[in-house]
């Protein structure tokens, strides 16, 4: 297709202090996403709260080049930052050649925001926010136990709040596909969290 003949996407208008009252807005579910999605591979050695600043930091230095399509585009790519450094994070470990074997697990469950943990409350009763606060280590164990795939769209559906179709292209998925990764992780999720309960 032509340039002439190739339709215009609809830039809408964000001013550089409204996209950082966004960011801001988002840090509490970018670090829970963070929490859920790192692994115990990347939790021994790092916490959510280095994790979260390397990814914000590259979010800020990124922050001038994004062309603002809607408050949704804009999470999708905040969401699409975190799992990269994720993803980042987990080659660089895995190409060292370490014993895991030797290194010991860094606690992080006091440096969570109360924000992070009340992500987590998508899953249970607003009564249950307190019990949540204590057990966000073994909603996190649960989590884990997730295949990769399902953990991904569990992740950005409940935490991320990305429609389907978001996810399935994020995902390169059909949306089907993607519905079936969320409904069957919602349940094996529910599983183990009775379990662990």
């Amino acid at each position: 297709m032509s340039e002439e003949h190739r339709p215009e996407r609809e830039s809408l208008s964000c001013s550089q202090a409204e996209l950082e009252a966004l960011l801001l807005k988002y840090i509490p579910s970018i670090q829970a996403f963070i929490r859920l999605n790192a692994g115990p591979t990347i939790r021994v050695r790092e916490t959510s709260l280095d994790l979260l600043q390397s990814a914000l930091r590259e979010v800020i230095r990124d922050l001038p080049q994004f062309e603002f399509r809607g408050e949704s585009a804009f999470r999708n790519w905040l969401f699409t930052h975190a799992l990269h450094k994720i993803q980042e994070k987990h080659r660089f470990y895995h190409r060292q050649q370490r014993d895991l074997r030797r290194d010991v697990r860094i606690s992080d469950i006091g440096e969570v925001s109360p924000a992070a943990i009340a992500c987590y409350s998508r899953w249970d009763s607003p009564s249950a926010e307190t019990r949540l606060r204590e057990t966000a280590a073994t909603i996190e164990e649960a989590f884990s136990a997730l295949p990769g795939s399902q953990r991904q769209a569990v992740a950005l559906y409940r935490i991320a709040k990305l429609s389907y179709k978001e996810i399935a292209a994020e995902m390169q998925k059909t949306e089907k596909a993607v519905r079936d990764l969320v409904y069957r992780g919602l349940a094996k999720l529910a599983v183990e969290l009775d379990r662990l309960f």
